[in-house]
């Protein structure tokens, strides 16, 4: 009786005569034998079961080695494209194509090693409501993205709800984030807090955002640090307000204002104008285009009369008239009075000087003379 190449089944030649229950027999008793011992392909000690979804298929949809990994893929020309296998004792692991799996440094019953994506879990609604468990492509920092998962190049990818994020720093300590859109890809993580490996937590301020520009692509309630003078140390807090109505949305949150000052005591004849002293300030050059907040001071003598002295703070890019509010004072002959104001600045451009003005109805001597500048919100 012929047998099969393959697996060496029985079937009745034409010539044979015809005993069709002793043929089904011996038929079924070969393809038996065959399911209940794997076929080797590359040797005793390494079996392969493979299943196809159709006939014509060129790749299987599962396979399962002797060794007891199994392989899956979409079957039809697609190859195997993921695996489940045994690494170690009592260790399982899952990974990504028909290579070798990787091995965990810990004794974990089962691992998913893998950049970006790891572990997925949460809600049966796909539509914003998963969440994965991950690590960064490049530093390798691990997080968890709740309502979120890797972007498909960076950063964090979301499917109908903000992602909330928490990642570790690598030191010991902890980030804690969003991003900008219910629905995105790529989205960097907007720091909100950190808590550092001593314990320390801080709200409200960005890790590394801390530079003499604004960032060019800032998120709701992103915190931003600006250097203004970095000679004197002075730096100024702002938080992104992406719903404010005005042109310049970085809200001043606090720093040292901006000063200059001269001593020297220099006369003004009167001549009604406003005017420069001889020594003309002082002045500050406006660091970025916003709404700002100034305060001029000023001793004021008067030599001759008490008509009135004046100081103010004008554009001296476009003049000597002031902006905003003005102040005043009447000393008697050979008297001493204080000035100062506060006047509010809009709209300033970046790059204009801002300067303190005078005016005297007859001669005075102004001295003591400062300027200082806080922003209210720029861009």
């Amino acid at each position: 009786m012929p047998t099969t190449p393959t697996f060496a089944l029985r079937y009745p030649a034409a010539s044979d005569p015809a005993d069709v229950p002793t043929d089904m027999g011996e038929l079924a008793t070969d393809v038996e034998a065959h399911l209940n011992q794997p076929t080797p392909v590359m040797g005793p000690s390494n079996y392969t079961h493979r299943n196809k979804l159709l006939a014509a298929d060129t790749q299987p949809a599962h396979q399962e080695n002797g060794n007891g990994t199994h392989y899956w893929g979409a079957g039809g020309a697609s190859t195997l494209d993921v695996q489940l296998g045994r690494v170690a004792a009592g260790q399982l692991s899952v990974g990504a194509g028909t290579g070798a799996l990787p091995v965990p440094v810990s004794n974990a019953p089962l691992s998913a090693i893998k950049a970006g994506n790891g572990i997925e879990f949460g809600h049966s609604n796909a539509a914003g409501f998963r969440s994965v468990l991950g690590a960064d492509s490049g530093s390798g920092n691990s997080w968890l993205a709740l309502h979120g998962e890797a972007g498909t190049n960076t950063g964090f990818r979301t499917r109908g709800n903000r992602a909330s994020i928490l990642r570790a720093d690598l030191a010991g300590g902890f980030q804690f984030g969003n991003v900008a859109l219910a629905t995105g890809d790529d989205q960097a993580l907007a720091i909100l807090a950190t808590l550092s490996n001593l314990g320390i937590l801080r709200a409200g301020f960005a890790d590394s955002s801390y530079s003499t520009t604004l960032p060019a692509s800032p998120v709701d309630g992103q915190i931003h640090n600006l250097i203004v003078d970095a000679t004197n140390g002075i730096v100024w807090t702002f938080r992104y307000n992406a719903g404010s109505a005005s042109a310049y949305k970085w809200e001043f949150l606090g720093g040292h204002p901006l000063r200059a000052e001269i001593a020297t005591s220099e006369p003004i004849n009167g001549t009604g104008a406003w005017t420069n002293c001889a020594t003309a300030g002082p002045d500050i050059v406006v660091p970025r285009p916003g709404d700002y907040l100034a305060d001029v001071r000023a001793g004021l003598s008067a030599t001759t009369s008490t008509a009135v002295g004046q100081i103010g703070v004008a554009n001296a890019s476009v003049g000597l008239t002031p902006v905003g509010t003005v102040t005043m004072e009447s000393p008697v002959s050979g008297g001493y009075s204080s000035l100062a104001v506060n006047p509010s600045l809009p709209a300033l451009a970046q790059g204009q000087t801002l300067r303190m003005v005078y005016n005297a109805a007859a001669l005075h001597n102004y001295q003591l003379r400062t300027l200082t500048l806080i922003p209210r919100r720029v861009s």
